[in-house]
């Protein structure tokens, strides 16, 4: 017995909606199971068509290491921190020569 949630009961009532479009007689509280294998069937073979053309462009076209994306902590890591400062704090750091004051704009100090 499968549990559903909230999203999941939304997505099969669409694919029993675009399945009743197409002409396949699936009713959600009419028929679950056949509902069911139906849905199980069509992202079965989805996902095959989806395989066999990710292949088919792949040797025709090649590029397959460029797949291999890094982790997302590496895309996503920062690199460079900036700290904006208030007046009060650059003054500060401007008597003790820690920074030197810009003429003009935002300060900002690079850690």
């Amino acid at each position: 017995m499968e549990l559903y949630d909230g999203s999941t009961v939304v997505e099969i009532a669409v694919f029993a909606w675009e399945a009743y479009e197409k002409g396949t007689d699936a009713h959600v509280q009419a028929d679950p199971t056949k509902l069911a294998l139906l849905a199980r069937e069509f992202n079965k073979r989805k996902d095959t068509f989806i395989e066999t053309k990710k292949e088919s462009i792949l040797s025709k076209y090649g590029g397959e290491e460029h797949l291999d994306a890094p982790p997302k902590q590496l895309l996503l890591a920062q690199t460079v921190r900036v700290a904006v400062l208030s007046r009060a704090v650059i003054a500060c750091m401007a008597l003790t020569k820690l920074i030197k004051l810009p003429l003009t704009g935002v300060f900002a100090v690079q850690l």
